[in-house]
């Protein structure tokens, strides 16, 4: 079960998080003012070795951006998620006319709905997480399929992009993910 890190100092906020990630069958380790409270059977907890991490970018005690800083510097490479809260938490991701509800999970380009499989909603996430940066496939198996460096050398990737990419890019619309021959793929807002 993947586990995500929330450091959070709302508690409210926190617990909605968490009950989000929770319904999706993500074990879910908070940690307030760096007291941390694990969920029952996870044995290992902190950035280092959690799947994700989530980090609200106000909190008082501690700059979150110099802690990703610090973590990247480490060596940790867990995928971050920092939220902002300037009146209203944000809660989605946005490239172009594509939005994503993290919390909800739900998809939207414009004003079409967009069903996706749980690995095409991962891949999404993680293109746009890095919108305009090509993503190589070493480190699509790596942080989507969880496989190591060279353990696979099949043609899922392509095929799950090809299907994202037959949902994302509809007829008519302006191609927003990009295959970059020999090097990965990237994801575009429209210019």
């Amino acid at each position: 079960m993947p586990v995500v890190l929330i450091v959070e100092n709302d508690s409210s906020a926190a617990d909605a998080i968490a009950s989000a990630l929770e319904q999706q069958g993500f074990a879910v380790v908070r940690t307030e003012n760096q007291r941390t409270h694990e969920p029952t059977g996870t044995p290992r907890s902190g950035p280092e070795h959690s799947d994700s991490l989530v980090l609200d970018r106000l909190l008082p005690e501690l700059d979150r951006l110099g802690l990703l800083t610090a973590l990247r510097a480490a060596g940790v490479q867990t995928p971050v998620l920092i939220l902002s809260d300037s009146g209203t938490r944000q809660s989605t991701l946005q490239v172009g006319d594509l939005v994503v509800d993290l919390l909800k999970r739900t998809v939207r380009r414009a004003q079409r709905g967009i069903e996706l499989a749980t690995r095409e909603y991962d891949l999404l996430i993680w293109l746009m997480q890095h919108a305009g940066h090509v993503v190589n496939r070493a480190t699509l198996f790596e942080v989507v399929w969880r496989y190591r460096p060279g353990e696979h050398s099949t043609n899922v990737i392509d095929v799950h992009i090809a299907r994202l990419r037959r949902k994302v890019d509809a007829r008519g619309e302006t191609p927003m993910i990009f295959t970059v021959r020999g090097a990965g793929y990237v994801l575009k807002g429209p210019t």
